[in-house]
């Protein structure tokens, strides 16, 4: 995937899906969450199956292009990267949070967009830090303590 070749590929699949979801916003978001049954997005549910499909495998050739520019030497933000786990399954609270304070009302001022941007990266660096992952990682990893085994 890193080859140049398969770089370009990759780029130009990007970029496809993007002008694509760009110019055609009437694509129901809900289909990209994979929560809803199908009857709540399609009549028909072979359509609604193949459609599913079609977006897991849209998504599969996302993360695969994706994987082709992801570097291999370190970076200040190498350590969010290895911790991305944690961010993923600590961000709920905070959107459930935000949904309770219905602050989606103001999302539509310009200003106020750049700053959730800056709270996400925030949240995102918070979520990342090594002494909260510590702190969550008996939670999430289920280690069974050396003594049991024995």
């Amino acid at each position: 995937l890193v080859r140049p070749k398969y770089k370009t590929i990759s780029f130009i699949l990007i970029l496809i899906v993007f002008t694509t979801f760009y110019f055609y916003p009437e694509l129901n978001e809900k289909w990209l969450l994979g929560s809803k049954p199908y009857e709540a997005l399609e009549r028909d549910y072979v359509l609604a199956a193949l459609k599913r499909l079609g977006v897991y495998i849209i998504s599969f050739i996302m993360v695969l292009s994706f994987f082709s520019f992801v570097p291999k030497r370190k970076f200040m933000f190498s350590n969010i990267g290895r911790n991305t786990l944690y961010v993923y399954l600590l961000h709920g609270f905070f959107v459930k949070l935000f949904r309770v304070l219905t602050t989606e009302s103001y999302i539509h001022k310009p200003g106020l967009i750049i700053g959730l941007a800056v709270l996400s990266l925030g949240l995102t660096f918070i979520l990342s830090n090594k002494w909260l992952t510590n702190i969550v990682k008996p939670l999430f990893v289920l280690k069974i303590p050396k003594w049991k085994t024995q």
